[in-house]
């Protein structure tokens, strides 16, 4: 095999033809795909919007509301360490 010798310009001309091909490859699939993230994205939008409506036609109570204590424990056992 013949000996390949890569100089600066060989190595930054295979570093750029990479970033684009990654660039482009990246395109491709947001165009093939934009349908489902446009919907998904729509689907996020309008759960977000029915969640504020429903919020908004909750009624407003004039109390607030109170935590219940939990009842008081009585005839705990007696437990030693020996």
């Amino acid at each position: 095999m013949p000996d390949v010798e890569l100089n600066e310009f060989d190595f930054i001309l295979i570093l750029i033809i990479g970033y684009g091909i990654g660039v482009a490859s990246g395109l491709v699939f947001c165009m093939k795909y934009r349908n489902v993230f446009l919907t998904r994205s729509k689907s996020i939008d309008n759960l977000k919007q029915h969640n504020h409506q429903n919020q908004v036609s909750q009624p407003q109570w004039d109390s607030p509301v109170l935590a219940s204590a939990p009842p008081p424990l009585q005839n705990l056992p007696k437990i030693t360490i020996e």
